[in-house]
């Protein structure tokens, strides 16, 4: 028996996350960079892209 899946099978609509330790993309760089800017926080450039995302969704709340 094939234990591979079928593509019919498999869920595209699974929002799979990224890796934990991924980095953050640039696009990501470039938002935080502005929105740290705006509300007076620090940039951290290390961090992944879970931690970017979150801190993303933090600090829009800080900046608008």
């Amino acid at each position: 028996m094939n234990s591979t899946p079928r593509a019919e099978d498999v869920d595209a609509a699974l929002d799979v996350p990224p890796p934990p330790q991924e980095p953050m993309t640039e696009e990501q760089e470039a938002r935080l960079r502005v929105l740290s800017e705006r509300s007076g926080e620090s940039f951290d450039p290390d961090l992944t892209r879970r931690e970017a995302e979150r801190r993303i969704e933090l600090l829009e709340d800080v900046a608008f």
